[in-house]
């Protein structure tokens, strides 16, 4: 491109009277007159001086920073570690790592469904306390991550002889846009099984914001002010849902069909649980009525679901009950489309326990 005169600017004067400036102050220093070179011994001082002053900027952030965290915990507002950066998923982490179930032998798998609606406890009394229950479900998984948490959950307890896999629709969509990994094996092998000190997880996974954020929401989900999303774990690991309360526009709307890779990973699960000689009881989880009348009244969407399960663990062995066909819950015991409140759960559980022979038996199915 042709370009006119070049246009000069006030700018343009001011850099040549710093150039020459700077020219004339050269001249006198004596032109071609080198200054004197800095010793080795001087050059080695200043390096040690830098290293010496970054070392003492990182301890007095490191104890800084331990004394915030500690601070915190005492007054009971320290959020746990960001291994997942999802703190519904740390916290479980953390209850985990506190709280270790020796040998059990029911382990439950799922997203929030199942995390909020077993009651591990009556599993247990079934059994007359020979069975021993953990609730290994995370809040917010895709069948994918399930199918990560789960096997990653099995590796680190062989003692478990039955898996109970609890399934909402929303747990088999976006399989093919979502990460299924959800957290890093390693490190949650050194945070919740060899007890590994915890201030380095808070450094490795150091995130000032989400952290603060935690921080702000943690002790309202801790002590129940927030009690549509409490954070409460009881022995077994289940997260009880106990209030009264109910979140009128149902949360989830129409959802969509199953993803297919949700489905494969659904049935990679399956037979993966069977090669290792344990038993996978899958279970829907039922709809709230309110839901299916608005978004499914011709039932074409849960019939489809369920025809999904089924094809998906077909040759696994698993035993498959359909509790969103053949248990019937009141719109009451609902707290959105699939949550259920705690004195719901405990009466869904106790169902499962008959429909399944789940606890019958120290291995945790029933043998008839």
């Amino acid at each position: 491109m042709v370009s006119g005169p070049r246009r000069f600017f006030a700018g343009d004067a001011m850099t040549v009277r710093i150039l020459r400036t700077a020219l004339a102050q050269f001249t006198k220093a004596g032109v071609g007159v080198r200054p004197p070179m800095r010793s080795a011994y001087s050059r080695r001082d200043s390096s040690g001086l830098y290293l010496a002053t970054l070392g003492g900027v990182a301890i007095v952030f490191l104890t800084a920073f331990w004394f915030v965290l500690a601070a915190l915990n005492g007054m009971g507002l320290l959020p746990p570690p960001q291994l997942s950066n999802n703190l519904c998923i740390d916290e479980k982490l953390a209850y985990l790592r506190a709280h270790p179930i020796e040998q059990p032998t029911i382990l439950t798998v799922g997203s929030s469904v199942a995390w909020r609606s077993i009651d591990s406890g009556v599993v247990r009394e079934t059994s007359d306390g020979q069975s021993v229950p953990l609730n290994g479900a995370f809040c917010g998984l895709k069948m994918n991550q399930t199918e990560f948490a789960a096997g990653y959950l099995l590796g680190h307890y062989p003692s478990v002889q039955s898996v109970v896999l609890i399934i909402s629709p929303l747990d088999l969509s976006e399989c093919s846009t979502t990460n299924a990994q959800v957290f890093d094996p390693n490190d949650i092998n050194g945070f919740v099984f060899r007890h590994d000190t915890v201030f380095a997880f808070y450094l490795k996974y150091f995130d000032p914001l989400t952290l603060a954020k935690n921080v702000l929401i943690l002790r309202s989900m801790r002590d129940g002010a927030l009690p549509l999303d409490s954070m409460l774990i009881d022995q077994y690991g289940d997260g009880p849902l106990q209030t009264d309360a109910t979140r009128e526009d149902l949360v989830y709307g129409a959802l969509p069909a199953a993803d297919q890779a949700c489905l494969s990973s659904l049935s990679k699960l399956a037979a993966d649980i069977k090669a290792q000689d344990r038993r996978l009881i899958v279970v829907s989880m039922p709809m709230s009525p309110v839901w299916k009348a608005r978004y499914d009244a011709s039932g074409a969407f849960i019939h489809d679901m369920t025809r999904d399960i089924q094809r998906a663990v077909a040759g696994t062995g698993a035993m498959f009950w359909d509790a969103n066909r053949d248990f019937q819950m009141d719109p009451s015991d609902f707290t959105d489309a699939i949550h259920i409140r705690w004195s719901a759960a405990k009466v869904f559980s106790r169902a499962l326990v008959l429909a399944t022979g789940l606890g019958a038996d120290p291995h945790g199915v029933s043998n008839n």
